[in-house]
């Protein structure tokens, strides 16, 4: 009796997992919108370089040591050259981190200097680490993350 039982079991269970799988026959055809397609969006940049998708869907990328600044308005298909904050100096070459603003400044840490910003016309401004933990301890509303 025990051996029925374990037969009517398997059996159970081996028609339970095979019925969903064996319905093919409700199958529809995938259509082709609604899916991801994957698309090449990369600038014309020979190497390593950083990326920002910015609110209004443009792509700014920066390459190796902030040389160049490439800016597409339309998602990668053309894209407009220009010089970078890194493009009369060695400097930028060690930025191990950095994040883009909303006005298009740069935020950057630089090894043995510490956070800065970059500004558009290529000014920059010391981010001072001090004021950032007197905004903590005040109870203001601060966001820190990784750049």
């Amino acid at each position: 009796m025990r051996i029925l039982e374990k037969i009517l079991c398997f059996v159970l269970v081996l028609t339970i997992l095979l019925i969903p799988a064996c319905s093919g026959s409700a199958k529809k055809k995938q259509s082709e919108t609604g899916r991801y397609q994957e698309k090449d969006i990369s600038p014309p940049i020979e190497g390593q370089f950083s990326s920002f998708v910015t609110a209004d869907d443009r792509i700014i990328c920066f390459d190796f040591g902030l040389r160049n600044r490439y800016e597409s308005h339309d998602m990668g298909e053309t894209w407009q050259e220009s010089m970078g904050p890194g493009a009369d100096t060695n400097r930028y070459e060690f930025v191990s981190s950095l994040s883009l603003l909303n006005d298009d400044s740069l935020v950057v840490f630089i090894p043995d200097e510490g956070l800065r910003i970059i500004m558009q016309d290529g000014t920059e401004q010391e981010i001072i680490i001090s004021d950032i933990d007197n905004a903590i301890t005040s109870g203001q509303a601060t966001t820190v993350t990784l750049l």
